[in-house]
């Protein structure tokens, strides 16, 4: 019930209030926004008072927004065999029990005991919990819909929404048969399985960077501010994450001002596509700041030493 209201409110927001046309580019787009404000509202309150304020907050906004044209949908009919296979694959593997070290003592584990401490805190025993947290928070957020199996199901749904992502590309671009076979034997590769069926959360951010390419250069339904801005976000969020997106965090900015005219230009606009990708990440740097002394720990140990916490 909880993943079917989180999906529902997050696809709205995405359409609705982001004006994505896409269903899927959408779905990404609003559970990015969803899991954001869930990390605002449980940074200020507790995971609980987080979990069901926004919850309840996307649900009424998604509702009470007006309608618009209908969108561009996508249906279980563009799978094939080799689809189905991959992600059957995929199911069987990520219910084995979690084995390997980064998943099990670090992403799940803090993603659970943000859970059960009822706050986003960091942990005294993991210093990794100083790092960027959005795929943890991600982590959590499914953690405290529905338990174990609901965390499956957040490392699941990056391949999944990938997949759709390129079945898209491959039908838009009429790629033949050689360049099928080269994606699913891709898809295929023991890395990617991998890192679909455990805590670990590189799928999750490759499916951020391309749902944000896609929607800077190949979708045509939806406009330039929303492509732009929702991209900036996309970006942002998985620099909260990991760091390396940051370098993809101009594009959005780039592509606006080389489409736009100079007199139909907004420059409010352009600077704050030039701030968003930063946003998501500053909470953590804040936070890390707020502990530590540095809001980059553990970098830069000749600048901001944190002896207490990094020898």
């Amino acid at each position: 019930l909880y993943l079917t209201l989180m999906l529902y409110g997050s696809i709205q927001v995405g359409i609705k209030l982001f004006k994505v046309r896409e269903s899927i580019l959408a779905s990404i787009v609003g559970l990015t926004a969803y899991v954001l404000v869930f990390t605002i509202i449980a940074l200020l309150t507790n995971v609980t008072l987080g979990f069901y304020g926004t919850l309840a907050l996307f649900l009424v906004t998604g509702l009470s927004l007006s309608n618009i044209a209908p969108l561009s949908k996508v249906t279980l009919r563009i799978f094939n065999v080799s689809d189905w296979t991959l992600l059957g694959i995929i199911v069987v593997f990520g219910s084995l029990p979690q084995l390997h070290w980064d998943a099990v003592m670090a992403n799940l584990y803090i993603a659970k005991w943000y859970v059960e401490s009822n706050s986003l805190a960091p942990i005294a025993e993991s210093l990794t919990s100083l790092f960027p947290q959005n795929a943890i928070t991600y982590f959590a957020i499914f953690y405290k819909a529905g338990g174990l199996r609901m965390l499956q199901v957040a490392y699941f749904l990056p391949l999944l929404f990938s997949l759709l992502i390129v079945k898209k590309i491959i039908s838009r671009f009429h790629i033949g048969n050689i360049g099928k076979a080269v994606f699913y034997l891709s898809c295929m590769t023991p890395i990617v399985i991998f890192q679909a069926t455990n805590g670990y959360y590189d799928n999750l951010v490759a499916m951020l960077l391309l749902a944000a390419t896609y929607l800077l250069f190949y979708e045509q339904n939806t406009s330039l501010v929303a492509r732009t801005f929702t991209s900036a976000l996309l970006i942002g969020f998985a620099a909260g994450s990991k760091y390396f997106p940051l370098v993809m965090a101009p594009i959005p900015l780039i592509l606006y001002l080389v489409e736009t005219h100079t007199l139909k230009r907004s420059w409010k606009f352009a600077i704050a596509l030039a701030l968003l990708p930063l946003a998501p990440i500053a909470i953590w740097l804040f936070r890390a700041y707020i502990t530590t002394g540095s809001p980059i720990f553990p970098f830069f140990q000749n600048i901001f030493p944190t002896p207490l916490f990094w020898d």
